[in-house]
């Protein structure tokens, strides 16, 4: 089984993690993305 599992600032001031999982031996797979934390919360007040 293999794993990989990136992590990026984009857009600027957040954090996106990536994931990807294989199973060499069963041609299978899975991958997924989530936004943990948003750049644009909380809005700032006027």
């Amino acid at each position: 089984m293999v794993r990989r599992y990136i992590w990026a600032h984009e857009p600027a001031g957040s954090v996106v993690v990536e994931v990807e999982v294989r199973d060499l031996e069963a041609r299978a797979g899975a991958e997924a993305r989530a936004l943990l934390t948003d750049p644009n919360w909380p809005k700032p007040q006027p």
